[in-house]
């Protein structure tokens, strides 16, 4: 069985040094796979049933700013997706990066929410794809925005 068959973690930002293939850490799943990550399982059901997603890719330990990818039913569902994935976690609005990097919205978590995540988190979107880039930094949460869409829009999986 391949641990990639869709190519999910050609387009997901790995900000390791050296990445290596790891079951809690750099993966790809079905829906299903992130549920078993999350500790608000009914509100994220209903999420990603809403946007029609059927794969998930994790590159990178929390620890260094973790970049999920979702890939949703169609553009439509992506945006819908994108438009609620910082929330509840990061509800604080953040001004958007200077780069104008296109679909792409910030967030500040709460400092209650804060003890095992990152301070900032961004979601990028394009196509049926939406990705999450973290990290403490706010403008090194922007870099990684940009990489992350960069990787998306030139990708040729």
């Amino acid at each position: 069985m391949k641990s990639d068959p869709d190519g999910m973690l050609h387009q997901a930002l790995n900000t390791e040094d050296f990445p290596m293939p790891d079951y809690q850490n750099e993966f790809t799943s079905g829906a299903r796979g992130f549920l078993g990550r999350v500790t608000d399982q009914e509100h994220w059901r209903q999420v990603l049933s809403d946007s029609g997603v059927d794969r998930f890719a994790l590159s990178g330990p929390a620890y260094l700013g973790s970049t999920m990818l979702f890939r949703a039913g169609d553009p439509e569902a992506a945006r819908k997706l994108w438009s609620t994935i910082l929330e509840p976690a990061f509800p604080g609005p953040v001004e958007p990066p200077a780069s104008r990097v296109p679909g792409t919205r910030c967030g500040e978590g709460t400092a209650d929410s804060l003890h095992d995540k990152k301070r900032y988190r961004c979601a990028i979107v394009y196509r049926r794809h939406v990705a999450t880039v973290d990290s403490d930094q706010l403008a090194d949460v922007y870099q990684r925005a940009a990489a992350q869409y960069a990787l998306m829009a030139n990708s040729t999986w």
